[in-house]
């Protein structure tokens, strides 16, 4: 899977426009783009697997929220002791 906007669970097509003939739908991380329209294969350090889907899909519910808790979990680095 590329690492782009596009494939990014903050990459809100409910909110997005075209540009150009370019759809640029708005950042909805915590990260550089944050509230800020951005392109299908736009990157960023903020990137993260949106296999289940946006976090602002009408079809995201508990399960998707669940699925990436657990994922992030896994992926997060761990403090030493």
């Amino acid at each position: 899977m590329d690492r782009n906007c596009g494939g990014c669970r903050y990459w809100s097509q409910m909110i997005a426009h075209a540009e150009g003939g370019v759809i640029m739908a708005m950042c909805l991380s915590m990260g550089p783009n944050a509230g800020k329209y951005t392109a299908k294969l736009d990157v960023c350090e903020a990137w993260a697997s949106g296999h289940n889907g946006a976090i602002d899909d009408p079809e995201y519910g508990d399960e998707a929220i669940a699925s990436y808790e657990r994922e992030d979990k896994r992926t997060r680095p761990q403090r030493r002791k």
